[in-house]
């Protein structure tokens, strides 16, 4: 089995706006519940892309990834057969909080390239997510490194291949730590009562839709999204204007026209 960990460099922080001017691949074996890299197989791949757009002062700030870095490579379409292989390839996905960001931004990119991709049922080692189920902690990526692995990331922050590579390291411990996992328990361990990848919305006990945060979010509430839908369906379309990702409006659109599902 090959786990497929990779962190993108974007434009910005909207996964429906944001460009890729920057992506690692690290495609590591993955046997006894944990990643093994003593195994042969263990092959990388990074590359800066040209966003076709001017990159904004403050992402510059973040990730140092100027106009004058990318002007003469490839767009992300050049990259896109060859990535869709290597997802293809994996049985499972990983990264930091890739769940909610890097996969629904690279979805975006496959799109604008011609080519139609979901990731949704890829089984996902977000680490982020797993601490978040482990230990009820959450973090920047330089921070659980240095809380679990005592690694200052320093300036390599926000390289793609260096944030790859450390959030490979801090999985391995995340797993070892926990007794490691099978990969077909991955996406219900993490995520198994989640609709959206964002896990704004998810199951009840009874099967019922609910949210997780805002002006009606269950724990507080008691509200489904049935009765949202009855009590204040303004409120619904109000969300569904705003920038939320494109899977959570899908199912606010649906719930709207009446389509709410059940699990």
């Amino acid at each position: 089995m090959n786990v497929l960990l990779f962190d993108l460099e974007t434009t910005g922080t909207n996964p429906e706006e944001a460009r890729i001017i920057q992506f690692s691949f690290h495609m590591i074996p993955f046997s006894e519940g944990n990643l093994d890299y003593e195994a042969e197989g263990y092959y990388t791949k990074t590359a800066l892309v040209n966003p076709k757009m001017t990159i904004p002062v403050d992402t510059v700030a973040v990730h140092g990834i100027t106009d004058e870095m990318v002007a003469d490579k490839p767009g992300f379409s050049t990259y896109a057969p060859e990535l869709l292989e290597w997802i293809h390839q994996a049985d499972a996905i990983g990264g930091y909080n890739n769940r909610t960001y890097d996969n629904v931004i690279l979805e975006y990119e496959m799109g604008r390239a011609g080519i139609e991709l979901s990731l949704r049922d890829k089984p996902c080692l977000d680490v982020f997510k797993m601490i978040k189920h482990y230990y009820n902690a959450s973090g920047s990526l330089g921070g659980m490194v240095k809380i679990f692995l005592d690694i200052d990331m320093d300036d390599r922050a926000h390289d793609a291949d260096y944030d790859t590579h450390c959030t490979g390291l801090l999985l391995h411990e995340v797993l070892k730590r926990n007794g490691g996992i099978a990969i077909e328990d991955v996406n219900p361990t993490f995520f198994g009562d989640e609709l959206d990848l964002g896990g704004k919305l998810s199951y009840n006990e009874e099967g019922e839709v609910v949210f997780n945060f805002g002006k009606y979010e269950y724990k507080r509430t008691g509200k489904t999204l049935i009765d949202v839908v009855a009590i204040d369906a303004g409120y619904l379309e109000w969300m569904y204007k705003q920038d939320f990702p494109a899977d959570f409006k899908g199912i606010i659109s649906a719930a709207l026209a009446g389509k709410v599902p059940r699990k």
